[in-house]
This record gives structure tokens, C-alpha cells and sequence, in this order.
């Protein structure tokens, strides 16, 4: 079964048909928002966004590598990615709507 993904303009005409706001203003609110945790995350600042999740960044200390193509073995350097633990407030109710279904 392939997986269905909400992109980021049905998200808004979705939110914006449930809350009775523009469309214009929820995409200016969505894009603020994202905003606001990219600067604060490059920051080194972690994010929490209630009853959704929390953002940090995560550090890969560097390690030996092995590239199976090649064979070769190398040093991949110290790398940091964003992360996002999904809050309890979501988790629960993802449970609740699988139990309804």
C-alpha cells in the first residue's frame, strides 16, 4: 500500500476550511512558524510546539565510514540534522483514532 501524504497547500485549505480563516493568513501563520523554529534551531535553540512535538537538532559524532560501492573506508566528520519528537497530546489521540476506525 503506498503512503498518502497532506501537502502543504491542502494542510492549509484544510485548516483554513476547520477554523474559518483565509487561506492567506493560515499560509503567513504556517510560514512564520516554520521560520521561527529554522532560525532558532540554527541557533542551537531546541523548539517545543505544544501538543505536537518538540525540534532539536541531533549530533552524529564522526566515526569511520564504509562506502560499499567503492570499498573504500574513510573518516565521515561530525554532522548535525534536525529532529522532531512527536509530543504525547498527538501520539494519544493518533491512538484513539485507530481504535474508532
Amino acid at each position: 500500500m503506498e503512503e498518502q501524504s497532506l501537502t502543504k497547500n491542502e494542510f492549509i485549505k484544510e485548516l483554513s476550511m476547520r477554523t474559518n480563516i483565509n487561506q492567506i493568513t493560515i499560509k503567513y501563520i504556517f510560514e512564520n512558524m516554520v521560520q521561527i523554529i529554522a532560525e532558532q534551531l540554527s541557533n542551537g535553540i531546541s523548539v517545543d510546539v505544544p501538543k505536537i512535538g518538540k525540534f532539536y537538532i541531533s549530533k552524529k559524532k564522526s566515526h569511520i565510514g564504509y562506502d560499499v560501492v567503492s570499498g573504500n573506508i574513510s573518516m565521515l566528520d561530525t554532522c548535525t540534522y534536525p529532529m522532531c519528537k512527536i509530543g504525547s497530546t498527538l501520539k494519544n489521540r493518533l491512538k484513539s483514532m485507530k481504535k474508532l476506525r
